[in-house]
């Protein structure tokens, strides 16, 4: 038998994410990333002084690291600014799209009489019984 289907999770396939989940990983990522990075220059930092001048492990700088994940945290902000934005421009502009039918439509209904608008709809409004 293969070793395919002896595991049986080997090519599971994975469920959607929600676009939350998935922004909140990735700044998280990013984070993790930054961090990792500052810890090993400051290795390789506190590495040479050591060698240099016996300096004190605790010497840790974080200017550069604040900058390093701020700027990355409000690029990622700005993108999901962005993506509501465009996602509140296509409700207006729906909205709009139904505002101007409802405005041709009583124009029509007062230039033709209710009787006339009633039957140029494909469907009436109002039943009446």
């Amino acid at each position: 038998m293969p070793a395919i289907f002896k595991n049986h999770h080997a090519y599971s396939k994975m469920d959607v994410e929600d676009p939350e989940d998935r922004t909140h990983r990735r700044a998280q990522f990013l984070i993790y990333k930054t961090l990792q990075e500052a810890d090993d220059a400051h290795r390789i930092r506190s590495h040479a002084n050591k060698k240099r001048s016996g300096g004190s492990y605790f010497g840790i700088r974080f200017g550069n690291l604040r900058v390093k994940v701020g700027q990355r945290v409000k690029k990622l902000r700005n993108s999901l600014c962005f993506n509501v934005s465009l996602a509140r421009i296509g409700v207006y502009r729906r909205v709009v799209a139904q505002l101007k039918t409802w405005r041709k439509l009583m124009a029509g209904r007062e230039r033709f009489g209710s009787a006339a608008a009633a039957t140029a709809l494909h469907r009436p409004l109002f039943i009446t019984a």
